[in-house]
């Protein structure tokens, strides 16, 4: 699925909330205008939403999944979350899984390192 994409679906039959929210680029994680691969999109994603996601307590130690720039969904545990996510006929290789968790910075930004000696 092309980042942009905006369909997915609401059960009302699970426990597991499954929603698809548009994610907006922030300043320090904005988004490019291409991404080829979906994984990278749903990544990148992740990254811009998880601010907004550690604002709520409740959240802290959940599974979130990414289809795309679709957050898809938001479980107890990763089993639940993959569960839900194939009643939704989405592959779980055509997802990003990961624990909202305070993290410092996305794998592909460069971390800066102070040289050592004067």
């Amino acid at each position: 699925m092309p980042c942009g994409a905006t369909v997915a679906t609401k059960s009302t039959m699970s426990p597991i909330a499954l929603y698809a929210v548009p994610l907006p680029a922030t300043a320090k994680h904005p988004r490019p205008r291409k991404v080829r691969c979906p994984l990278v999109c749903s990544q990148q994603a992740f990254w811009n939403d998880l601010p907004e996601l550690l604002k709520t307590r409740h959240n802290h130690g959940r599974w979130v999944g990414y289809h795309g720039d679709l957050r898809v969904g938001i479980a107890g545990t990763e089993t639940e979350l993959v569960r839900a996510i194939h009643q939704h006929k989405i592959s779980r290789g055509e997802c990003y899984l990961a624990v909202i968790r305070p993290r410092e910075i996305p794998r592909w930004e460069t971390e800066g390192i102070e040289p050592l000696g004067p």
